[in-house]
Order: C-alpha cells, then structure tokens, then sequence
C-alpha cells in the first residue's frame, strides 16, 4: 500500500511482521488449522472494530506477505529502511496514520487477545494523560498470559521511537522503555481466567508452532469463528498440551544468539533418514539456545516438507560442499551428518572439519562420522546397538535417539479391526515395495486394515490383483506421528524411524535392512530381548498376525522396550552437544 493511500484514524492496530525469522523461517506463512497464520492473527483483530494494519519491509523475500494481504483483504504497508529496525517500519505506518492511540501487536502471536486490546484502547480513551496501558498483577501477583501487545498514547508511542536507538531497540519494540524514567502508566484488569500459570503465546520456533496448530485444529474440529481464549486456557491447563513446547528458551532482547550450521544429504540412494534427523536436531538447539539454524543439504533439490521450519540451502555436490566449508564464514558450532562411504575424497572432508576445529570451531559428528572422532569435537551415534570404537567423546546408543516425543492423539478412531502400517523408507531402498505386500495380503488376519506409506523416492507398492485385506496407500509425511499413533502396530524397516516409534512407545515391528547395515549389526539386534524383529516370510509374518490381534502382546513388547531409554534422546543430545561450547 502507498502511504497516500491511507487515512486518518483514532486508533489503529499495527501488526509488525516479516519473513526473515532465523528460528523459524517463513513462520507468518505457516498454517493453523489449514490458514496462514497472519490471516488468522487479522481474523482475531477484526473482533476488536480498530483498523488493523501490517507493517512489513519492502524487500523481494517479503512480497508473499504482501500478496497474502491482497488475497486476504487486510492492509499491508511496506518500508524502505532496515529489515531489524522495527520500530521505524511500524513508526511509518503511525505517521502515516496519525492515530490518537497506538496497538503493537507482535506477528508471531495468533491468540492475541481481542478483549485485552478493547479493554487497553478504553482505558486509554477515558484517562487521555496516560501514556501507556499495562495489565493489572493478579490478585496474588500473578502475571497475564497475553503475549505480543503494547498499548500506548500517541505521546507514548512518540517517546519510545525517541528512547530507541541502539540495534537491539529498534529490532524489540518497547524494549527501549525499560531505561529512563516510566512512562505514565495505567493498569487494566482482565478476566480471572486470564491470570496464573501462563504457557507459550508466541509463535518462535517448531515446537511453538506445533502446540498452535494443534490448538486451532481442535478448536476447528468442532467450533467456527476465532479460537476462544477461554477455551485455550481451559484445554491447555486440563490436558498438559502446554507440554508440547514448555521447553522453549524465551529469548532476551538484551542480547544477541549465536547460529549453528548442519550439513546433511538427502536423494534416492540416500534416503531422507539424515535430513529428518538433523531438522529435529536443529529444531531443538534452536529451542534450547535461541540458535540461529542453517541447513544445508547435499542432494538435488526437492520440496520437501521436513524443511519449512529451517532456513536451508542446497549444494550441488561434494566439491562444491568441500569449497563453502573453506570459503564461507562458518559459525562456531557446525554439526555434520554425511556419510564417508558414499563420499569420492572423504578424507578431503576430514581434513577441512579438522581445520574448523583447528580454528577453534566445534564440529560435531553424527552417525558414521564415529571413526573420525579423535579430529571431532564430539560423535552422537543413534543407535539400537553401537558397535564401533569407544571414546569419551562418543555418546553412542538408544539413549540419543533423534526422536521428538509427540503429543497423543486425543481421540482415537473406534474400529475392531487391526491396522497396520507398513513403512519401508523414503526410497525403499530394499525393495520392499515389490513381494512384501503379497505375502501380506495372504498371510495376516481377514479384518486387518493395512497402510503403506509411499517415500517420495519410492515406488508405489505391488498390491495383489484381487486384495484379501483392506488397503490404503498414504504419501509418506515428513511428520509421521498422526499416522504412527493410530496403528496397531507398525512395520518398519531398520532406520531412524524405528527409534522414534520406540521413543514413542508404538508398538513395531522391525524388518532387515541388507546392504545398509552390516550382517553382524542385524543379529546384534535380533538378540535383542526389547526388540521384535520379523523377517519377510511366512514363518516371520505369522508372528506379526499375533502381534496385531494380541493386545497383551503388544503390552508386553512395550514394557520390554521402555527400558531401552530413547525417549528424551533428543533432548539428551542436544544438551551435550550444547555443552561442547561451555568446554
């Protein structure tokens, strides 16, 4: 929108928002129950009858936001000056405006609260000396969940864009209000419901987004209009959904977070195992540390939904990987997730990370990365049995699981009838796909209902001519916990997605994995009294059968697999890696 474009209001709501986040990239762009989340901020807004603008920066990367407020029927203003400095961009939309009171209110915040906004802009109306609107402490001083929203005079508004001058103050609106003398303040009361233990309101990092979907698709399953503040306050305080990101790391506007560098491949010959693995761990040191996360993923490129919650890059090859390694300004943390016999020059690589760590780097190795660990900083190994060289800065083991623990479904659907899903890898690489589902078809209970997750490397499954049982082919998700936590049990092939199901207490079936994971490892395994491993035999499917129609089976396998300790690995990894900076 052109600033002569604009008119002249009393009040006036300004949404600052911008595309550039290095936690959560893209995040305005992300859905809540299918719609972008700035449309549902805007949905929330329009409750409160005060104009609602969004300021955003005039640049290429943030044009989609400005289409989106085109499509959506919300006003965008663009500014010219720096992508950080927010409070000149929203103080352009003011000038422009000419507002007797002012709203900030934080894009990344979908359950702005309508009624505190109403409630702040009276107060306002009717005490005019005053310059800014705070809510009242509880009556045993417990503070306000409402996040993101700053309410002020004119007059106050005009002093904190005077009070803002360094970097940090114009990035964080209001933060310049906390040196000086206060402004002259006023307190509101909100509704009691409203006070108390208070959860994450903000939407900063994959966890934070995760929790706000599955707020909106609950409230949506069986409501219409904008989610209840109310209802959030109650679900979240009786179910522990909260759970879902308690974890986060409120950043602070004081200072300034360090970045991190994965690098990690992805494509037909290699699956998606290593992507998915490193985003989950990226996700959560971004979640621990206020890390700034960059991905980059060896491979051709591929759109891919694993990766819409970090800021990645595609490299074209091992050379040109070997020349950014040398070239680029790299960050002090660099964890890597290759694998050296796929590789031309693995030593080429060894030799460049040991110069990172020469420089004072830490270079952090996953996996196949162990031999290599006297040059590392350090080596996680996820594993079910770790069977290469022990070291002290070699965390090996079930323990470290890249598995996130997800929340449970809350209604399951009612069916007597088993349901297994079947998943053989982002490219099945075995070839699975071809006589596997034959053998099924034959062999399982008449009522079972069977789910192949098809990998996008994948081809798609060889069902019989005439079906036995009843089946349904599912486009493998990046994210496969609604699918997982339905099952009756899952088939899975050896892989990382073994260790999450485990982690998550699914009840799974283990097939072999020739040609990925040496012969001796597999019986390893098989030995394994917390593990049920089936081969692709009749004999080997004939136990799967009593697996799915034994409830105290799959009991069973449960309580011998809670003791291989992966939930929480994700954590535990996170946090030692974390610990190679305090070294």
């Amino acid at each position: 929108m052109k600033m002569s474009e604009v008119r002249r209001t009393d009040s006036l709501i300004v949404v600052g928002a911008r595309l550039n986040s290095s936690r959560l990239p893209r995040k305005h762009l992300l859905d809540l129950a299918g719609v972008p989340m700035i449309v549902r901020i805007f949905e929330r807004l329009a409750a409160t009858g005060v104009p609602a603008v969004l300021a955003t920066t005039s640049d290429d990367y943030n044009q989609e936001l400005v289409r989106l407020g085109d499509e959506s029927g919300f006003a965008v203003v663009t500014y010219d000056g720096g992508v950080d400095n927010v409070v000149g961009r929203v103080d352009a939309v003011v000038r422009n405006y000419q507002p007797s009171r002012v709203v900030y209110v934080c894009g990344d915040c979908p359950l702005v609260s309508q009624g505190y906004i109403r409630l702040a802009l009276q107060a306002l109306h009717d005490n005019p000396d005053w310059e800014q609107v705070v809510p009242e402490p509880g009556r045993l001083g417990e503070t306000v969940i409402h996040e993101g929203i700053l309410c002020l005079s004119r007059a106050g508004w005009d002093e904190l864009v005077a009070r803002s001058q360094s970097s940090l103050e114009q990035e964080h609106v209001g933060l310049a209000l906390t040196k000086g003398s206060p402004l002259k303040q006023g307190m509101v009361r909100d509704a009691d419901e409203f006070y108390g233990p208070g959860f994450r309101m903000s939407v900063d990092t994959a966890a934070d987004w995760r929790f706000m979907d599955q707020l909106y698709c609950q409230w949506y399953a069986s409501h219409e209009g904008p989610v209840s503040l109310e209802w959030v306050v109650e679900k979240v305080r009786s179910t522990g959904t909260g759970r879902i990101n308690s974890h986060v790391m409120q950043k602070s506007g004081y200072r300034k977070y360090g970045s991190v560098l994965f690098v990690t491949e992805a494509g037909p010959t290699k699956g998606l195992g290593q992507l998915v693995r490193s985003v989950r761990l990226a996700e959560r040191l971004c979640e621990l540390a206020g890390f700034g996360v960059t991905l980059w993923v060896v491979g051709t490129p591929q759109s891919l939904g694993c990766l819409r919650t970090v800021n990645h890059e595609w490299v074209d090859s091992e050379a040109d990987l070997l020349n950014r390694l040398t070239a680029d300004s790299l960050p002090a943390l660099v964890v890597v997730d290759l694998f050296p016999d796929r590789m031309e020059h693995p030593e080429k690589l060894l030799d460049v990370l040991g110069e990172l760590v020469a420089q004072g780097k830490r270079v952090v190795g996953l996996d196949r990365l162990w031999p290599w660990h006297r040059a590392l900083s350090k080596i996680v190994v996820p594993c079910l049995v770790y069977r290469g060289e022990q070291a002290q800065n070699i965390l090996s083991g079930p323990g470290y699981a890249l598995a996130p623990i997800w929340s449970p479904v809350t209604e399951l659907p009612v069916t007597d009838r088993p349901l297994l899903t079947v998943m053989t890898g982002s490219s099945d690489a075995i070839g699975y796909g071809g006589e596997l589902p034959q053998l099924l078809d034959r062999i399982l209970p008449e009522n079972t209902m069977v789910q192949w997750l098809q990998g996008p490397y994948a081809k798609p499954p060889r069902l019989p001519s005439k079906c036995r049982l009843k089946w349904s082919i599912l486009e493998a998700q990046d994210d496969i916990a609604s699918v997982a936590l339905t099952s009756t049990v899952v088939l899975s092939v050896y892989g990382n997605t073994v260790l999450e199901l485990l982690a998550n207490r699914i009840p799974v079936a283990i097939l072999p994995a020739p040609g990925l994971i040496e012969e001796v490892e597999w019986q390893t395994i098989r030995q394994q009294d917390a593990l049920f491993c089936v081969d692709p035999t009749e004999d080997g499917l004939k136990l799967l059968s009593h697996l799915l129609l034994s409830d105290h089976a799959r009991k069973k396998l449960l309580a011998r697999t809670d003791g291989l300790g992966a939930a929480g690995g994700l954590q535990r990894a996170a946090a030692c890696i974390l610990a190679t900076l305090d070294q």
